[in-house]
């Protein structure tokens, strides 16, 4: 899925396009945390941030890949209630959603 701003912001990617930084991501539940992990075939920079179900962005980090390899960010949900969550994560100059239900 990709996530363009507009009143119809998410579409689906059929296939990674030539050059394309991500080779996957992965959203999990940890006890409390949810995790996401980044594995990308060059360097790249990445936003992560979770939002509520309403569109509220709750937490964001900034982190950045030196090269090939795999990386994860985790956020502390102790605060947040049972529910369904998106994460907006922005490689380089594409950016993409996950869903994820948070489970108490």
């Amino acid at each position: 899925w990709k996530y363009t701003p507009s009143p119809v912001s998410v579409h689906e990617i059929p296939a990674p396009e030539p050059g394309d930084a991500v080779i996957s991501i992965a959203v999990s539940q940890h006890g409390k945390s949810v995790n996401v992990v980044y594995t990308l075939r060059n360097a790249a920079s990445i936003t992560t941030d979770l939002y509520n179900l309403l569109g509220k962005k709750l937490l964001s980090k900034q982190t950045s890949i030196p090269g090939d390899g795999t990386m994860s960010v985790a956020f502390d949900m102790n605060e947040y209630p049972a529910g369904m969550y998106s994460v907006l994560s922005t490689v380089g100059a594409r950016t993409y959603v996950n869903k994820i239900v948070l489970l108490r």
